[in-house]
């Protein structure tokens, strides 16, 4: 069971508990919650940092900022989304750099 919450407003250590994985958003459509709102309600390792591989993605992360903050704070990995637009080249090379990285 996973959740992807756009805001931290009724998530405690207890509405977490039954929770296998925290998606976070990092782009339109969830604000920019802090990596720590999480991480001290549960185990590092059950957050994933999110990734837009989309071209013109604002606010969001690279690849190497989100391999370094997995690699440094303990999380579960990375995840992405949207990978079937009409730029799926980029997208699929986003996806290769990210894999890269954290399996280095």
């Amino acid at each position: 069971f996973s959740v992807s919450p756009a805001s931290t407003a009724f998530l405690d250590s207890e509405s977490l508990g039954p929770v296998d994985a925290i998606y976070m958003q990092s782009y339109a459509g969830g604000s920019p919650i802090p990596l720590r709102s999480f991480t001290s309600l549960t185990s590092p390792d059950r957050v994933y940092i999110g990734l837009c591989p989309e071209t013109n993605c604002e606010s969001t992360l690279t690849p190497q900022h989100a391999a370094a903050m997995v690699n440094a704070h303990g999380l579960g990995g990375a995840h992405l989304w949207r990978l079937n637009s009409d730029n799926w080249e980029y997208e699929l090379e986003e996806q290769r750099e990210i894999y890269e990285l954290l399996h280095a």
